[in-house]
């Protein structure tokens, strides 16, 4: 059998390394110091990259504005509640949606250009022949 390596602060139990990696005393149900910790650590970390993927929301949204396009929406219905985090998928996808908007303002834009450089040259040519 195992041999025990600690000893429950709680109840003072002898605790194997089988014993340890459970998240409590198998004993009086104490939760362990170390996993109240990390589970402390995983709400702040989930908080931090909460506020990050707002702060990244925002700038995506400024480059949209300068760009014509509208800001992405808050999320799908009955999707996540904003600044929880996302599936890859779903990221992956409202990253393309927002990739293929700009390209289509980007178009717009060159075929426009082009366009209106054609009619001045048109222009330039058709005033050069009148003379």
């Amino acid at each position: 059998m195992y041999e025990a390596v600690q000893h429950c602060k709680h109840c003072g139990a002898g605790l194997t390394l089988e014993d340890l990696r459970q998240p409590n005393c198998r004993f009086c149900k104490t939760v362990f110091p170390h996993h109240a910790q990390a589970a402390q650590h995983a709400q702040m970390a989930s908080q931090m990259m909460g506020q990050m993927m707002q702060q990244q929301a925002q700038i995506q949204d400024q480059w949209r504005g300068a760009f014509g396009v509208g800001p992405m929406p808050p999320g799908p219905p009955g999707g996540p509640p904003p600044g929880a985090p996302m599936n890859p998928a779903a990221f992956h996808q409202a990253g393309m949606a927002q990739a293929n908007a700009i390209s289509k303002v980007i178009i717009i834009v060159v075929v426009v250009s082009l366009v209106f450089v054609f009619l001045m040259v048109g222009a330039g040519m058709f005033f050069a022949m009148a003379r």
